[in-house]
């Protein structure tokens, strides 16, 4: 895709495009704007979690513009946080479903565990059904479940697509990246998938979690490691950064 020169007009529409979208963000979950012609031209689009408040997702969409000419000044780039997303390009990017890049966190702390793996692969079979279901019902494809595990272990799940794809990609998007995530990683007890069109989080957890579910802020406070609340992971074409 190719970098940008900092102070450029692209950097000032990418800066404008996210200022307006983090103003958006104070009254809606999902939106996209696009501003400048020919290849200063920047389409920017966000996606919160539906569990969480305006307050936090505006705030969450306005984090990611100090990070964006810092980390990298890619012509495109995804940014994900666990509360929101946002994806900007000079290309065309709304209503097209994408499964790739993904971007993956992920612990490895069980050993190969059939009956786990057979849980959580029904769990995700239903939560994907639910996120389709659920755009019935309130346009939004977003839903969470449980599962028991064992007396004392809990499987917490979360699913989310943009409403702009169909049901079909949806379904097709979050099967793919689970697909995808389970033949590379075995015994994964905390696992998030990120994609331009969906996400998919899961946690294994002894203690019942508060919501909205932060999954990697409970993985860290088991493993007392402290990240900054905003402290995203980036694609862009140049690959996957980390920043705080």
């Amino acid at each position: 895709f190719g970098r940008y020169s900092l102070l450029s007009d692209y950097e000032t529409n990418v800066e404008t495009a996210i200022d307006e979208l983090a103003s958006r963000a104070s009254t809606t979950y999902y939106g996209k704007y696009a501003t400048g012609l020919g290849e200063d031209r920047v389409i920017a689009v966000f996606s919160c979690r539906y569990d969480i408040t305006n307050e936090d997702c505006q705030d969450c969409v306005a984090s990611t513009a100090n990070n964006v000419s810092r980390c990298f000044s890619d012509v495109e780039g995804l940014i994900v946080y666990e509360e929101c997303t946002l994806h900007y390009s000079n290309r065309s990017i709304s209503g097209i479903m994408e499964d790739n890049p993904q971007i993956i966190s992920y612990s490895t702390g069980l050993d190969e565990d059939f009956r786990f793996n057979q849980l959580l692969d029904n769990t995700v079979t239903d939560l994907i059904k639910d996120v389709t279901s659920e755009f019935a019902v309130s346009s939004r494809y977003f839903a969470t479940t449980t599962a028991e595990y064992s007396s004392s272990e809990t499987i917490y799940a979360l699913a989310q697509c943009n409403p702009d794809i169909s049901s079909i990609n949806c379904r097709l998007c979050l099967r793919t990246i689970y697909d995808d995530f389970m033949s590379n990683y075995t015994g994964t007890n905390y696992g998030q998938i990120f994609t331009r069109s969906c996400r998919l989080s899961y946690i294994l957890s002894s203690e019942e979690l508060s919501e909205p579910w932060m999954f990697a802020q409970t993985f860290d406070e088991r493993n007392r490691y402290r990240t900054p609340r905003y402290s995203p992971r980036y694609f862009a074409s140049s690959g996957m950064i980390s920043c705080s």
